[in-house]
């Protein structure tokens, strides 16, 4: 990373460069470029002067995402667009990049219109999954249960939800 002064010199403008030493800080999204193949990661802390651990890990030649706190060599802060390709890359695998908090957060899933999904079955009053197409459920029931996370994208995943459920409603009565 470079950095300059400048100065007149007899009516003249000067520029003189000078050489930074690269300082990552927690939650900095930065980058290396290891033969030629762009690596993108979010900073945690320092490992030594080459190594580091970083909360994430997207590889661009096989698009490839890693959510970890291994470590890596990185070289340089990322260029806007290198930022972009990560964060697009962390919506994509269903991560969100918290900056004041400095954690990842894995998201809900949603379906889009068109998807199979599974959630409980409210109205017989037992908690079964049930499977359909989102444009057939009523919008205002599918978000109210999307809001409140009780839809799912695997069939396993719903019924242990259900069960759980089950569980909680007995352990009450």
């Amino acid at each position: 990373m470079l950095d300059a002064t400048i100065e007149m010199v007899d009516g003249v403008m000067v520029v003189s460069p000078k050489e930074m030493k690269f300082e990552p800080k927690d939650g900095d999204v930065v980058a290396c470029e290891d033969y030629g193949c762009l690596e993108l990661f979010i900073f945690k802390e320092r490992i030594d002067e080459t190594e580091c651990t970083c909360y994430c890990y997207y590889y661009e030649k096989d698009n490839s995402l890693s959510v970890d706190n291994d470590e890596y060599i990185v070289s340089r802060f990322a260029t806007e667009e290198e930022k972009k390709k990560l964060f697009d890359k962390l919506a994509e695998e269903g991560w969100e990049w918290k900056a004041d908090t400095k954690e990842l957060v894995k998201l809900k899933w949603k379906p889009k219109v068109g998807d199979t999904y599974f959630r409980p079955d409210f109205n017989s009053c037992m908690f079964m999954c049930y499977s359909g197409k989102y444009r057939y459920d009523t919008m205002r029931y599918i978000k109210d249960c999307v809001d409140k996370g009780w839809v799912f994208k695997a069939k396993e995943e719903c019924q242990e939800f259900c069960n759980r459920l089950n569980d909680a409603i007995n352990s009450v009565k």
